[in-house]
């Protein structure tokens, strides 16, 4: 399992210390915070990185200033005008996306998707219709699916998808999947399994699996053969918010700690809960033990750590080389192994959690003991579900 770095203005410069340390740099373009001249600026000077843009059509009303003057996008937006022939469609939007595709060099076009609360029919016929429209396109396509979280909780929801998604003709498929409850780390099983499900059918289809807005849990796919998970800096990069298509707002007013992530706990925490740890001279069991590049070894050097000036920009360079680290990590060759080991992170990682909680070390909403019984339960019922299949579509 690869990732990709959900790349918006802030992570422009960011990208570049973090690209040389990653195995396969791969990153994802967002339009709502690039305009398209500083996407083929970055796309010119990072030779050899994969790059992929994500129209971001999932509020097709919203009014958000960047992203409402990129070149494909609609004014005055009308469903019913621009799905009432394929003709229109690939003219007023597809044509303008995909030479904004072919301007960057994209590896694949990222086909439009719109969020929907409902998986119903409406939905299913925009999403064909904007594949139809792109038939003649030889890019390699992936097709949009943004899902609410009361469609990922509902199983007739999902096999209803499954069923019309199956003939598409295209190359694989980009998953948006909004969290329930705005959680950050998901502690709904059903929820968790039924992401499973989704992409394990869809990989049984032969076809390539990204999720984007991803944070360390979703290393949970690997044992559904998911190519790649997508993360960047901020939480609503790490899942799906819907609301960030509007107008932009003050991000410094969400700014108000940096966090350390804890690979082995899966957990981040604040420098105060770190005093904590050393506090109780336990701070060594939370070091980082050789990933994240380096970014944040200075909090184990001795001193206290709210004391020491972890920089928010090294934070997130931590995160995502400890992450991408940790991506490798759980990438088999087959899918008993690959369950095995992911079965085996998580519950290692509550272990992590339960050591942290007996010296009140707590991580908040951030705390992966949340979340972990929730993973360990959708996994086996994933197991006992689609374990047979799995192993199937390994051996292909």
């Amino acid at each position: 399992m690869n990732l990709f770095l959900q790349m918006g203005h802030g992570m422009m410069e960011l990208s570049r210390r973090l690209i040389p340390k990653m195995a396969n740099p791969s990153v994802i373009l967002s339009p709502r915070d690039l305009k398209e001249a500083q996407m083929i600026n970055y796309a010119q000077k990072s030779k050899g990185v994969n790059i992929l843009l994500d129209p971001q059509l999932y509020a097709p009303h919203c009014n958000h200033p960047t992203l409402t003057t990129q070149s494909y996008w609609v004014d005055n937006y009308q469903t019913t005008d621009i799905f009432s022939n394929n003709k229109i469609l690939k003219e007023k939007l597809l044509d303008k996306l995909l030479n904004v595709n072919e301007n960057i060099g994209t590896s694949s076009i990222i086909l439009p998707g719109f969020y929907s609360d409902t998986v119903n029919s409406t939905w299913l016929r925009y999403h064909e219709m904007i594949i139809e429209s792109a038939e003649s396109v030889q890019k390699e396509k992936l097709a949009t699916i943004c899902l609410s979280e009361y469609s990922l909780k509902d199983y007739d929801s999902i096999t209803y998808l499954l069923t019309q998604a199956e003939g598409w003709p295209v190359d694989g498929f980009y998953i948006i999947p909004e969290h329930p409850k705005a959680e950050y780390l998901v502690s709904n099983p059903i929820w968790l399994l039924n992401l499973l499900i989704l992409c394990a059918f869809l990989k049984n289809q032969q076809k390539k699996v990204i999720i984007g807005y991803s944070n360390q849990q979703m290393l949970l796919c690997s044992c559904a053969n998911v190519d790649a998970i997508a993360s960047g800096t901020f939480m609503n990069v790490r899942s799906f918010d819907l609301g960030k298509f509007n107008e932009k707002l003050d991000d410094n007013i969400k700014r108000k700690r940096t966090w350390y992530y804890c690979p082995d706990s899966l957990s981040e925490y604040t420098t105060e809960f770190l005093d904590i740890a050393q506090r109780n001279n336990v701070l060594k069991a939370f070091a980082p033990k050789g990933l994240g590049g380096g970014y944040a070894d200075h909090l184990f050097s001795g001193a206290v750590p709210s004391t020491i000036n972890f920089k928010e920009n090294d934070a997130f360079a931590h995160y995502l080389l400890s992450l991408d680290y940790q991506c490798s990590l759980v990438s088999k060759s087959n899918y008993t192994t690959a369950y095995d080991t992911i079965c085996d992170f998580i519950n290692k990682a509550q272990l992590s959690c339960d050591f942290a909680e007996n010296y009140g070390v707590r991580g908040r909403n951030r705390d992966f003991s949340i979340a972990s019984e929730a993973c360990l339960s959708a996994l086996l019922n994933f197991d006992k579900e689609c374990g047979f299949m799995m192993k199937r579509i390994w051996n292909d």
